[in-house]
């Protein structure tokens, strides 16, 4: 049992890893679309670039964080199905779970298992999952175009893989993961990142738009 919660632990921890490097390719989209669209010129071609990567990594990224259909992958999907084992939940409660932190812990976990069923029946997610399988993980033919997802979308769904992943912090009871101290950090030096780059290109940001 002992050997089963440690591969629970290390798959947490690349989940952990997973959400951090989301957050940074989600926020160079994000922010981008905050200033606005970008004007036509040639040499602002590395910035649509940039976006267009960034875009297909974070769509990559929350179906790896979210979807789980083989069990040699670290997702919330996968370790629900883990946990579905009574007694490897149990095993986490009975060493972690003292005094009342236990109910706690099955709070988290229930809360997780529900919001996750939510996610991953949203039309949201389908759509996402379609335009990943479609575009970005496959490049297949269809008779008909893969329908398309908006960027909010695409970050209502990146926030769901964040809350899911730290509702399964703390339903283990680990220490918060990394990705939730370093958020702040990261959408500071995307902000940097953007500022110096329009900054060199002859660009101003007035009232949060590209001007």
């Amino acid at each position: 049992m002992l050997k089963r919660a440690d591969d629970l632990i290390d798959r947490a921890g690349k989940l952990d890893d997973a959400v951090a490097n989301l957050r940074a390719f989600r926020s160079l989209v994000e922010e981008l679309d905050r200033r606005g669209p970008i004007p036509f010129s040639p040499h602002l071609g590395p910035i649509r670039i940039v976006r267009a990567a960034s875009l297909r990594s974070t769509i990559a990224l929350i179906i790896a964080i979210l979807d789980g259909k083989r069990d040699d992958r670290a997702s919330i999907g996968q370790m629900l199905k883990l946990l579905g084992d009574a007694m490897l939940e149990n095993y986490f409660m009975e060493k972690r779970g003292q005094g009342s932190h236990a109910a706690v812990m099955r709070r988290k976990l229930s809360e997780m298992r529900d919001q996750y069923s939510k996610v991953i029946d949203s039309d949201s997610f389908k759509r996402v999952v379609k335009l990943r399988h479609d575009e970005i993980g496959h490049l297949l033919l269809r008779n008909e175009d893969t329908p398309t997802s908006e960027h909010a979308e695409v970050f209502w769904l990146a926030d769901e893989a964040e809350r899911l992943v730290r509702l399964l912090y703390e339903g283990l009871a680990m220490p918060k993961p990394h990705f939730v101290e370093m958020r702040r950090k990261t959408d500071a030096s995307v902000k940097l990142f953007w500022d110096t780059y329009l900054a060199a290109s002859g660009l101003s940001e007035e009232g949060g738009r590209l001007q």
